[in-house]
């Protein structure tokens, strides 16, 4: 069974794979310069601004609370229209017209399939960049349209 990790740890998991400094992170945020270091605890209401912040829409709370999980969201999901599903679907057919009747331990096999799916990951990523900037676009129109139009009284 694989150990559950700290609060600390999925948040320092995940503000490195986010590329940025835990510096950043927490000025971001306004909260301390040591808010992820020492022995402390994450309270409710330091998550809640992660949660609430534009920038971190991707992070995967629900993750944090099950113990398990990737620290970042899948950005969509693979459902008829997208545009990933019909990429998802040749590199399919693609490896399984290269993988068939050779053994995996060939190497130009090895290679083509590395080749084909660095590609796929290529494609990927990008619409992914381009989705989650989107995202963070539309929730900023929408913080902002609530401020304007429908201020909380």
């Amino acid at each position: 069974m694989d150990k559950l990790r700290s609060a600390k740890d999925f948040l320092k998991e995940y503000v490195q794979r986010k590329g940025m400094s835990r510096l950043k992170f927490a000025n971001s945020l306004g909260l301390s310069r040591n808010f992820l270091a020492g022995r402390g605890t994450i309270t409710v209401a330091n998550l809640q601004k992660i949660i609430q912040h534009p920038d971190y829409q991707d992070f995967n709370y629900e993750a944090l609370l099950k113990g398990q999980g990737a620290v970042i969201k899948e950005p969509v999901e693979l459902v008829e229209g997208n545009p990933l599903q019909g990429l998802v679907r040749d590199a399919s057919q693609q490896l399984q017209r290269i993988g068939s009747g050779h053994r995996a331990a060939d190497p130009e096999v090895s290679r083509k399939l590395i080749a084909l799916l660095e590609q796929t990951l290529e494609k990927v990523d990008d619409f992914s960049s381009k989705y989650q900037e989107l995202d963070r676009r539309f929730i900023k129109i929408r913080s902002w349209l609530e401020r304007e139009f429908w201020p909380v009284k």
